[in-house]
């Protein structure tokens, strides 16, 4: 008797030689079936001893001439390999853990598809420290040899690297927050969320935001791909807005004019002057001459530009 395993598949090839040229086959269960002369193939998923009969014909001719033969099978009874494993993914790393639900198995190999492997009947756990897809296959051999195997598919998927850059982060004037996120090759953000440290938050990309107080605010952005979030805060200085101020020595007078400009900005470092002649200057308090070289009244919009070191600036404009 040829032995066999139950569940696998068999090749029963048809030696006849001769004018045959057409066959029927009995596969134990009582089921004649008219075949060609080829190769057939059969699963036995019952165990048991099955006779396999073969009659072949030549129906060319007046004469019905045949030949049968028979071979007994025996089909062993196989194990059935089974397991769960949760979760089945995550982000960077992950944490498998593993139940092993297999029937009749006397012996088990686990491949975990990251080059480990275990021979234990349950290993409870299994951790994948990197990223990836990883087919998890559990062999399982009976006691009499047959073999049976299960995949389950653990999906390690990469974060997204986040980032982020502030701009014209000035006390009352509109910032904006550029997202420099690194997104895993593949994949694509798919949510932002912005929380600006003071109460307020943001959903868009690269969102405008605008700060009523001066300080140091902890700014944290959450950015999301459809299986990973990863997020990344760091201290942003919101600098306190400058007061442009001036008085000037004379706002009327014959040309030419000689005016003295005294700066009385609040929180600022460095100042742009401009007469509104074409003149400018970058002086504290600068002196000016103005003159008229028509017979009508001529006025000029003069105008101070205060800067603080760090960018933020306020401007005011009087007229000579």
């Amino acid at each position: 008797k040829d032995t066999v395993c139950a569940g696998n598949r068999i090749r029963f090839f048809n030696n006849t030689t001769g004018v045959a040229n057409q066959s029927r086959w009995n596969f134990g269960d009582g089921v004649w079936r008219t075949r060609g002369m080829g190769t057939q193939n059969r699963t036995f998923n019952t165990p048991g001893t099955f006779t396999i009969q073969l009659a072949v014909f030549n129906t060319n001719g007046s004469g019905a001439c045949t030949d049968t033969v028979s071979r007994q099978i025996h089909v062993l009874a196989g194990p059935t390999s089974s397991f769960t494993v949760t979760p089945d993914q995550g982000c960077d790393s992950l944490l498998v853990n593993i139940t092993e639900n297999s029937a009749d198995a006397a012996k088990w190999l686990w491949d975990y598809d990251d080059g480990t492997t275990d021979t234990i009947s349950n290993p409870l756990t299994h951790f994948y420290d990197t990223t990836g897809n990883f087919d998890l296959t559990l062999t399982v051999t009976h006691a009499n040899g047959c073999t049976d195997a299960s995949t389950e598919t653990i999906e390690v998927f990469s974060s997204p690297i986040v980032g982020f850059t502030p701009k014209n982060v000035c006390e009352g004037i509109l910032a904006s927050f550029t997202d420099n996120t690194v997104v895993p090759s593949g994949q694509a953000l798919t949510t932002w969320s912005w929380n600006f440290g003071d109460g307020g938050t943001s959903t868009a990309q690269n969102p405008n935001y605008t700060y009523i107080a001066s300080g140091t605010y902890k700014v944290t952005l959450t950015a999301s791909t459809a299986n990973c979030s990863s997020l990344d805060s760091f201290n942003v200085v919101v600098e306190p807005k400058p007061t442009a101020d001036f008085t000037m020595s004379d706002t009327i007078g014959c040309s030419p004019l000689g005016v003295v400009f005294t700066n009385n900005s609040l929180v600022s470092s460095n100042y742009v002057w401009d007469f509104g002649d074409g003149d400018t200057s970058h002086q504290t308090s600068p002196s000016h001459t103005f003159t008229n070289t028509t017979s009508a009244t001529v006025s000029y919009d003069v105008i101070l530009y205060a800067n603080t070191a760090f960018g933020c600036s306020d401007t005011l404009q009087k007229r000579v």
